[in-house]
């Protein structure tokens, strides 16, 4: 009977989902079968529209597929004085074909602070002597999670490749609030109580049943932890080109480059402490980095299209000062820096991991299986180079680079693991929902994976 309720639970689900996607279509657009940009347009809706929309949020890697659906409300005004507020509440369930399920709440609010117009730059707002392109929000969010299969190889990166399984419940009220200080720095405070627990786990491969506590401290007991987290944001976005200049009609193309970039960066401080006064206390630092520099050219004249069908199709038709999307660079970087006070330790369950995806599906080593590599300390450096094939559909080719360790020292190049490969993707309004690629690296061929980017 335990066996059915999953089935059932996906089963009346699915109905739902089915109906109302139908229902989406038919309504708000009724062309989507004959017009590609309708269908496009179409498709962001039933991710992003209020009231309800569907989500591709995946649960942690290796536990099925299930997508899910979001329940939305937004209210939002101006109150006296031009001050503009904004409630963004929605509710997220999904449950996959594991039986493994997520629920969980969110609140993001947007205060009516005084926010004037600043008409010096785009989308400018000021605060007081404060100078920025966004408001001050904060987050509300509890939520719940239960996931039936999780990986264990072992600490560090020559961790033998002999793989034993856990299951984890997470339990959280999490508190979070971005408060911008200039047109590029942001920072960011964040409160959560997190709970979370390993169930009783008797089979063969069960890392209760086949390893010491020795070597995987917090086994036996899990405590409820307060967390806290203090950190800053930045975020740059030059643009490379000269002024246009428009030429008379010619049969072949003339382009004038232009480059867009994208600098994300943020540094966080995270405190961990065990209500329960038990020795699993620990501090960790991580910063996060996310380098994009998209190739443009903008058309500077009419052309033949017919000579030149492929750059026709790239730049989407004959534009007079349209621009041609040839791809985007992208270099992301992570690195993860913890201590332990003196007879504390880090439980090996939240200990961050490397290979294919990580427990909040975040792609890392690709060649490698999922949560391959685990430790207290960690680096990640990955490059991709992609180019939109059929909007919103593109191709990709990858290189990541990785280790982990238990201390700083163990992080050096030598250590390092690799994979390369090639994949495809789908976005929408711009940022990529699901990729799936086939990476080499691990030493054993091929490794093919997917993954769902966490859109709620």
């Amino acid at each position: 009977m335990r066996r059915l309720a999953p089935l059932l639970v996906l089963t009346i689900f699915g109905a739902l989902a089915s109906c109302a996607l139908s229902q989406t279509i038919r309504v708000s657009c009724p062309k989507f079968f004959d017009d590609r940009h309708q269908a496009i347009a179409c498709t962001e809706a039933i991710f992003s529209q209020n009231k309800y929309h569907f989500t591709l949020a995946s649960l942690p890697p290796s536990n099925g597929f299930g997508p899910g659906l979001v329940l939305v409300k937004n209210i939002s005004g101006v109150e006296p004085g031009n001050r503009e507020y904004l409630f963004d509440m929605s509710v997220t369930g999904a449950i996959t074909t594991n039986g493994s399920w997520f629920t969980g709440g969110e609140i993001d609010w947007v205060p009516a602070l005084p926010y004037k117009a600043d008409t010096r730059v785009p989308d400018g707002l000021t605060l007081g002597r404060l100078h920025t392109i966004s408001r001050m929000r904060i987050q509300i969010a509890p939520w719940h999670r239960s996931v039936k299969t999780l990986y264990y190889y072992g600490e560090g990166s020559a961790s033998p490749n002999t793989q034993y399984v856990f299951a984890q419940d997470d339990t959280a009220f999490d508190l979070a609030a971005q408060f911008p200080l200039t047109r590029w720095l942001t920072a960011t405070g964040a409160s959560e109580v997190h709970s979370a627990t390993l169930p009783r786990d008797t089979s063969a491969n069960a890392v209760a049943v086949n390893l010491p506590a020795s070597v995987t401290p917090g086994i036996q007991d899990q405590p409820v932890y307060f967390h806290n987290a203090v950190g800053a944001q930045t975020l740059w976005t030059p643009r490379a080109g000269g002024v246009f200049h428009e030429l008379p009609d010619q049969n072949d193309p003339h382009f004038q480059p232009l480059l867009l970039f994208s600098f994300r960066n943020a540094a966080t401080l995270h405190w961990e402490h065990p209500t329960d006064g038990s020795p699993y206390a620990y501090r960790w630092f991580e910063f996060a980095g996310d380098e994009q520099m998209d190739l443009h050219e903008i058309i500077r004249n009419h052309f033949s299209a017919p000579q030149h069908p492929v750059l026709n199709y790239i730049c989407e038709g004959n534009k007079k000062r349209g621009e041609c999307d040839f791809g985007q660079f992208d270099i992301r970087l992570r690195l993860v820096l913890t201590q332990a006070g003196s007879g504390d330790q880090v439980p090996f369950y939240l200990q961050p991991t490397l290979g294919g995806r990580d427990i909040d599906s975040r792609v890392t080593l690709r060649g490698w299986n999922d949560y391959r590599f685990r430790g207290p300390d960690l680096d990640l450096v990955q490059f991709e180079y992609g180019m939109p094939v059929y909007d919103p559909l593109g191709v990709f080719v990858l290189y990541d680079a990785g280790t982990v360790g238990n201390s700083a020292a163990n992080l050096a190049f030598s250590n390092f693991r690799q994979d390369a490969g090639f994949g495809a993707f789908a976005r929408l309004r711009g940022q990529m929902i699901v990729q799936t690629y086939y990476a080499w690296g691990a030493g054993h061929g091929g490794n093919w994976n997917y993954n769902f980017a966490k859109v709620f």
